[in-house]
């Protein structure tokens, strides 16, 4: 396993070594490796105002592992937006793809292993946390949004029209002064999806999350556990003893980082696996429907259209704009 440190404010030195290990051609901003062992491409922008972007998607042979490490920047956050994804031999998505949004303190130390053989790809974006009140948060929440985020951070649930986003970078070929310019208009429009989103979900209710560092980690553990597989629900026993937690604790942490329960957690992912397979897989509405462990069709659909307004079959067939 290889290990890695940095800090979030300077991601290039990851790339960089990345590069040099595996063969990559980094020149500052962007770099692709495709060999044997890794399969990566990588871009990053810097931007007035002290605003940085990137988006890197890679998938390799063996673990490796980022271990972040703070950095002397005061009031300056992250927001990462990423997904995994596990695929089959003939490349078909599996059930499959775990999403979500995190942002929080630059400074705030985590430690970050990627599996072997699993797609990874996320969309960073560090900034000063004034910049988000000057252009996307209302000053009514901005202090305790402030509050919370430097105390600790922020989860959010993958958005569907913020994932269409990054996967449309992802594929973007074009020279980079080009994708340069391009980047920067889509992070105006994520950032101000995102804190639509965030604005609805009334921010100024949030608490602080009060948790032992490790607590956290454990949480992050058991947000990947349970999104692992969607073919069979969470069983919170199970869960516990795999963790090493009594059932209680284990439902007040949870509900303390997430907002929510195991259960409805894995419901909310659950059908957003199914809103993406739908868009971008090829495999039937009762495929999907099957492989994600729905009791029948009905009941999935009665689901989706509950969570999304709009049915599968509308959503496939783009009758509807999600």
């Amino acid at each position: 396993m290889h290990i890695y440190e940095g800090n979030d404010i300077s991601p290039q030195t990851v790339y960089k070594h990345l590069s040099d290990i595996y063969g990559g051609n980094w020149d500052g901003e962007s770099m692709i490796i495709k060999n044997d062992k890794i399969d990566c491409k990588a871009d990053y922008f810097n931007y007035p105002n002290d605003i940085i972007v990137g988006l890197i998607k890679l998938k390799c042979t063996e673990k490796l592992a980022f271990q972040s490490t703070g950095s002397d920047k005061e009031n300056y956050l992250t927001i990462r937006i990423g997904y995994q994804a596990k695929f089959d031999e003939d490349s078909s998505l599996k059930a499959a793809v775990n999403k979500g949004i995190f942002i929080y303190d630059v400074n705030f130390l985590y430690d970050n292993q990627l599996q072997p053989n699993v797609w990874y790809e996320w969309f960073a974006v560090k900034c000063p946390i004034d910049f988000l009140k000057t252009w996307f948060i209302e000053d009514v929440y901005f202090e305790t949004f402030k509050k919370r985020v430097l105390n600790s951070y922020i989860y959010f649930s993958s958005i569907p029209e913020i994932d269409t986003i990054v996967r449309e970078l992802t594929f973007f070929n074009d020279d980079q002064k080009l994708k340069k310019t391009i980047f920067l208009s889509r992070l105006f429009e994520i950032l101000g999806r995102l804190f639509t989103a965030l604005s609805d979900q009334k921010v100024d209710e949030i608490d602080d999350i009060k948790l032992h560092p490790e607590d956290y980690k454990n949480m992050l553990d058991v947000r990947e556990y349970i999104l692992e597989d969607f073919s069979k629900k969470p069983k919170l026993e199970e869960i516990a003893k795999h963790f090493h937690l009594s059932v209680s604790k284990l439902r007040r942490d949870f509900s303390t980082v997430y907002s929510t329960t195991v259960m409805k957690f894995f419901d909310q992912h659950r059908l957003l696996e199914a809103y993406q397979q739908i868009k971008y897989s090829d495999k039937s509405i009762t495929e999907i429907s099957m492989d994600l462990g729905f009791v029948s069709v009905a009941h999935f659909g009665t689901a989706f259209k509950k969570e999304y307004q709009i049915t599968p079959n509308q959503l496939r067939n783009k009758e509807v704009a999600p």
